[in-house]
């Protein structure tokens, strides 16, 4: 898991987690789940308002994972590729 404290103007002070990957062999162990718990812990002690982190839209078992944790829908994340 890869994440950053941030300050943003809108939302205040937030955890933005970049990367969070269990390999598939040992998925649905409940690896994920501590690593989000521990990112709630950090994110407090940090004091965050939010945890934020963005999902590929092919990701569904990710989503429904995520949804389970407590996340929601909060945005659409737009990218726009550029020439090399």
């Amino acid at each position: 898991m890869g994440f950053t404290i941030e300050t943003r103007l809108v939302k205040g002070r937030i955890m933005y987690i970049a990367d969070l990957v269990v390999d598939e062999a040992v998925r649905s162990r409940g690896i994920g789940k501590l690593l989000l718990a521990y990112a709630h812990h950090l994110a407090v002690n940090e004091n965050c308002r939010t945890i934020y982190l963005d999902s590929g839209t092919h990701r569904l078992e990710a989503h429904n994972f995520y949804f389970r944790e407590g996340f929601r829908i909060t945005a659409f994340n737009f990218a726009c590729d550029l020439p090399s």
